[in-house]
């Protein structure tokens, strides 16, 4: 055997395991190995989601008396339906949450990244970008920061690409705007 060509069999091995479609036995094994690598959770964490996801549904269904109802009676879809949904459907997640967590035979591992204060901050940054979104609402055009703030969310969490950047946000602007303003006429602005 020569030189050249036991450098070129290893070579053209890394050259076919590239251009060679993978099987479903390969994802198999590559799911096996990312699972491999995840951590064990506590199960107080899901307890303490579930925990918080009461409490505000709580808090808004003993708010529900402070949104006026304008007279189109309690089985119309008024200013208190979609508030009283969201409620039910956040407890319900909450039980849901917490039944499969005191109910599961295995320890919770999660895939996830550990927390960061990278992430940490991107998350304050996120919940400003928010509040200040929700504050400019009677100031500034709709459409306008509902742009605006998309881009800078889409930017904050990794979008770099002149899709997220400038379509994505352009077309949720857009569609909110027609949706809300145009077709369901709701006085945002």
């Amino acid at each position: 055997m020569t030189r050249s060509s036991a450098r070129s069999r290893p070579a053209q091995e890394v050259i076919n395991a590239h251009t060679e479609p993978r099987h479903e036995e390969d994802v198999t094994v590559l799911m096996a190995e990312h699972a491999s690598g995840s951590r064990q959770v506590s199960r107080w964490h899901d307890m303490i989601a579930s925990a918080a996801c009461l409490a505000v549904s709580a808090v808004v269904l003993l708010s529900l008396s402070g949104i006026a109802d304008r007279g189109s009676g309690m089985s119309a879809l008024n200013g208190r339906f979609w508030p009283t949904m969201l409620s039910f459907g956040l407890i319900a997640i909450a039980l849901g949450i917490a039944l499969i967590r005191v109910f599961s035979k295995g320890k919770p591992v999660s895939d996830q990244d550990a927390i960061t204060t990278a992430g940490v901050l991107r998350l304050m940054a996120a919940i400003v970008l928010v509040a200040v979104y929700v504050a400019s609402w009677g100031t500034i055009q709709f459409a306008v920061t509902t742009t605006v703030v998309t881009a800078a969310l889409t930017w904050l969490f990794g979008g770099r690409n002149l899709t997220s950047w400038l379509f994505f946000p352009l077309g949720l602007g857009v569609l909110f705007h027609v949706l809300f303003i145009v077709l369901l006429k709701v006085p945002i602005q």
